[in-house]
C-alpha cells in the first residue's frame, strides 16, 4: 500500500515539515525510495528514513 507524503509524515514518530521530507527524498534518505506520480510522491507504508 502506498501513502502520500502527508500521510507518511503523519505516521512518523516526529513529523517534520513537508519541505524537509521533500529534501530527504531528493537526498535519497528514504528507503525504499518514494515513487513520483505526477506532482506528488507516493511512499511505501514500510518506508523509513535512513
Amino acid at each position: 500500500m502506498y501513502l502520500t507524503l502527508q500521510e507518511w509524515n503523519a505516521r512518523q514518530r516526529r513529523p517534520r515539515s513537508l519541505e524537509t521530507v521533500r529534501r530527504w527524498v531528493r537526498e535519497c534518505r528514504i528507503f525504499p525510495p518514494p515513487v513520483k506520480d505526477g506532482r506528488e510522491y507516493l511512499f511505501h507504508e514500510s518506508a523509513v528514513k535512513v
